[in-house]
């Protein structure tokens, strides 16, 4: 029986407050996908001082975003999470990074589930911006913590 959770419902539940929120919309999910996507602003704080030559998105927070929309969310979907005391801990995580992302470009996050067992959540994540891969991420999520 898969879960009954809107994507209304999973944003409310995301462990994130509106400054370290990378997530604008949940486009689909289910119990094998999901997909949003997220817009880093061109007014965001940490264009001042991360290459100041280049307005490009820093890689952590290109790999927050695929985190948070491939991973964190999925799992609350996954598990109907209603509650946002939830602690997302990574315990691998492997990315590679493929061309710049800058800001004002819309991504695209497709996260796809690859299994869920022992507490253990592994998903292969990728962020597009039209049809340009930006990044491809693995990562194990543990949910012993939730």
């Amino acid at each position: 029986m898969g879960s009954t959770m809107n994507s209304a419902e999973i944003m409310k539940y995301l462990p994130y407050g509106k400054d370290f929120l990378f997530i604008d919309n949940i486009l689909y999910v289910n119990e094998e996908m999901i997909i949003g996507e997220y817009t880093f602003r061109e007014n965001s704080f940490f264009y001042n001082s991360h290459f100041k030559h280049l307005n490009i998105v820093p890689g952590t927070l290109i790999i927050e975003s695929m985190g948070q929309i491939g991973m964190v969310a999925h799992i609350i979907y996954l598990l109907e999470l209603t509650h946002n005391h939830l602690t997302p801990l990574l315990s691998y995580v492997n990315v590679d990074f493929y061309n710049p992302l800058y800001f004002g470009q819309k991504c695209i996050v497709k996260g796809n589930k690859k299994y869920f067992r022992e507490s253990i959540f592994k998903s292969e994540v990728t962020l597009h911006v039209e049809d340009l891969i930006i990044a491809r991420l693995t990562a194990n999520l543990s949910t012993k913590s939730l």
